[in-house]
């Protein structure tokens, strides 16, 4: 469908006369020079009237033409217009019904197999189309310019800030929680399991405790072990 309308700015009376052929024709802003540079310096704040509307552009231009020098919108103040409005953006009326003809022999056709690899071979080359090794390739090359690269001073301020007070909604949490089921702690537990089954074995120097989990190692032994540090008394005050 092909609509000819009028927008009319509530604060400064300015009006527009234009077509288009979007589905929301209300929210469509319009494409006239004049038109487009009074919206950015008094606001899109305005109205639409939908006057015409039709799927024949032969129509639309009839109606665009009559209106146009009924309301002499090209020489008048009133209008944002720099030339009458003739629905065709510019184009001929032979080139739109070119155009559309063409739009409508492909509906429903079907491609041969032939067509079908020149379609893909032209699209190749597109990101959402390359393979798991050009990705990872991709990938690889993307760490390696960022690698030694320092992030800009008060970067992590910033990104501290952004986060800062705000809080997560209970039914997020619900959320979580209901995910985190026993069957997962359970497949979690057996995954860190077979980890530590690997990993070579540490021992403490200070209490001969052997582990294989050389975070749970650093923070409850060497230089953090009980038997190293001292002993404080019970009674003494905490600083």
């Amino acid at each position: 469908m092909i609509y000819l309308y009028v927008k009319t700015h509530n604060q400064t009376g300015l009006q527009y006369l234009g077509k288009t052929t979007s589905a929301d024709p209300h929210s469509y802003t319009g494409s006239g020079k004049y038109w487009k540079l009074h919206l950015k310096k008094h606001g899109k704040d305005y109205s639409t009237v939908i006057i015409f509307e039709s799927h024949n552009i032969a129509e639309i231009k009839e109606k665009g033409i009559y209106y146009s020098q009924l309301w002499d919108i090209v020489n008048s103040d009133k209008w944002a217009n720099l030339k009458e409005e003739q629905g065709d953006g510019g184009a001929t009326i032979q080139t739109i019904e070119s155009n559309q003809k063409r739009s409508n022999t492909l509906k429903g056709r079907v491609f041969t197999d032939e067509h079908k690899q020149k379609l893909s071979l032209a699209n190749k080359g597109h990101p959402d189309n390359r393979s798991p090794e050009s990705l990872a390739s991709f990938k690889e090359k993307a760490s390696q310019k960022l690698k030694g690269k320092k992030k800009p001073e008060g970067f992590g301020e910033a990104v501290g800030n952004r986060f800062r007070d705000t809080k997560m909604s209970d039914e997020s949490k619900a959320k979580m929680k209901t995910k985190w089921t026993s069957e997962r702690k359970a497949e979690q537990a057996e995954r860190t399991r077979l980890q530590n089954q690997n990993r070579p074995k540490i021992s403490c120097p200070h209490c001969a405790f052997v582990g294989t989990n050389p975070g749970n190692m650093k923070r409850y032994h060497f230089a953090n072990c009980k038997s190293h540090l001292p002993v404080k008394p019970k009674n003494q005050p905490v600083n």
